[in-house]
């Protein structure tokens, strides 16, 4: 799935997975990100409601294309910091198995995507995690990286997020993006 184009025209996302964005700005951004919203038709802040995949879509690429991909990498960051995880996760494999489930709760209707941990060698100090879905590389970094900052293992410092090198990506029209972690020991 490339980037920001959904695969399936039956794709839906939650309204209040659109309409939390704007939770996901510094307040100096958050007019801006109305304005986004409003243009591409997002009013309604009702939580059941369902909008085309493909419309969330076009706003992510909208404020990447406005204020830049680092800003999606923020937008991804506090998405991740705000999210909420199911008792009784402790640890970082077992955090990023949940925001499959979490991602699957708002989007329905087709080929939506999915998250999946491919590999975890505690000690290489190592993850792999796949994302295949259609939202941008930098916003799927920024979830990782403070998912993996919050349950990061004790002894761990420096934690890393990258795309996997030498291995193509949705930034190159591929249908998913492999992200290693990876953290140093103290």
């Amino acid at each position: 799935m490339p980037q920001f184009i959904s695969s399936d025209p039956n794709a839906q996302v939650k309204s209040t997975t659109l309409l939390e964005l704007k939770n996901f700005v510094s307040e100096p951004f958050r007019p801006m990100l109305d304005k986004i919203l409003k243009a591409n038709g997002v009013f309604v802040e009702t939580p059941e409601e369902w909008y085309p995949m493909q419309l969330g879509l076009d706003v992510c690429r909208e404020i990447q294309d406005t204020v830049g991909p680092h800003t999606m990498f923020s937008i991804g960051k506090k998405a991740g910091e705000l999210r909420q995880f199911p008792d009784g996760i402790a640890t970082l494999a077992e955090a990023l198995k949940s925001l499959n489930e979490a991602y699957k709760a708002s989007h329905r209707g087709g080929a939506v995507g999915f998250y999946e941990l491919i590999s975890e060698d505690v000690t290489a100090r190592r993850i792999e995690f796949k994302a295949q879905n259609p939202y941008p590389d930098e916003f799927d970094r920024g979830i990782l990286m403070s998912v993996a900052r919050k349950f990061k293992p004790t002894n761990a410092i420096n934690i890393e997020v990258n795309r996997k090198e030498g291995v193509p990506s949705r930034m190159d029209d591929h249908d998913f993006t492999i992200f290693v972690i990876t953290w140093e020991a103290f």
